[in-house]
């Protein structure tokens, strides 16, 4: 898997909204639609939350073989919220007054929840988050059920793909099949978890050993 965390980490100024979904070579297009895209830290028991940002309903998402993306205007939260809004620097690409560039890798995600049938939630972990960072999409063209199976098989595909460099063992490759081939969402409420996550920010099972690089993983988490 080639390394572009440079550019997940890094906010830059004059972000413009792409046109259409800008794909890496080789990655295949499994959805392209519209819907409000937000933050949430989550508490541990996922009874509450708080909402880091949000992105109104025009936002652009597109879910590949690899990652989902996402491209809106963005509302920024006040100055006292700025400071404290860290997780965001793990999947924000870059972002000002006018828009907002992200994305989140199948690396991340460790639950999938269908709130309703317009509310997806991918909860992530982070390294001293005090809660659980979690990407919300609604509203729009998400159609809970379904934009959850499509996520569900491509999160789990990738992660058998990829399962040396993830350091996922036989019985978690085992579980993941059986999300690619298990039974729609049907219902409203539903969750799943997916195996073989890793922490946010992180792309490879033998980066936690690198604890030069875990540090910086985590100091990050903290800004």
């Amino acid at each position: 898997m080639a390394d572009h965390s440079s550019s997940y980490f890094r906010l830059t100024e004059g972000a413009r909204l792409p046109e259409g979904p800008r794909l890496h070579e080789g990655e295949q297009l499994l959805w392209h639609g519209r819907a409000s895209v937000a933050e949430h830290l989550y508490s541990e028991t996922m009874t509450r939350s708080a909402v880091r940002w949000t992105l109104p309903s025009s936002t652009t998402v597109t879910v590949t073989d690899r990652r989902l993306t996402f491209a809106g205007p963005m509302e920024l939260e006040d100055g006292a919220e700025r400071g404290r809004a860290w997780s965001h620097r793990a999947w924000i690409r870059r972002r000002d007054s006018r828009a907002m560039v992200g994305q989140l890798l199948y690396q991340w995600p460790y639950h999938l929840y269908v709130h309703s049938t317009q509310e997806v939630l991918l909860v992530c972990g982070a390294a001293l988050a005090g809660g659980r960072p979690t990407l919300a999409l609604s509203g729009g063209d998400v159609g809970g059920g379904f934009l959850a199976n499509i996520l569900r098989r491509a999160i789990a595909g990738f992660r058998i793909q990829h399962a040396d460099v993830l350091g996922l063992n036989e019985t978690k490759i085992a579980t993941l099949g059986g999300l690619m081939n298990g039974p729609n969402f049907q219902r409203k409420v539903g969750s799943v978890p997916l195996p073989g996550a890793l922490l946010l920010g992180f792309q490879q099972e033998r980066e936690y050993a690198d604890a030069a690089l875990a540090a910086v993983h985590r100091s990050r988490a903290l800004h």
